[in-house]
């Protein structure tokens, strides 16, 4: 069984491709570049991984941040819906 994983990442390397087989690093900023006011991102994740430091980080750059009060971070858990609902329409409004 520990020889199954390499044989079939060598097998799928050689028969499609080695994009199949080895992902590039997450791109924030290729990924902002795809979004718009009608195309807004949402991250699906696994645990361990938290997206916030990339998200606060491009923000920086295009002057967002929490500090002039132009992004709010909300972890979506029970009861958060009403808070993220007031936050999407205050942004909106502004």
């Amino acid at each position: 069984p520990d020889r199954v994983s390499t044989a079939l990442s060598t097998y799928i390397a050689n028969t499609m491709g080695n994009e199949y087989v080895f992902q590039q690093p997450f791109d924030m900023t290729a990924t902002y570049a795809e979004t718009s006011n009608q195309t807004p991102v949402f991250f699906v994740l696994f645990p361990g991984v938290d997206p916030t430091p990339w998200v606060e980080q491009l923000g920086k750059t295009h002057g967002i941040s929490q500090e002039n009060g132009t992004f709010t971070n909300i972890s979506m858990g029970q009861g958060q819906e009403k808070p993220a609902e007031a936050v999407i329409e205050r942004y909106a409004k502004e």
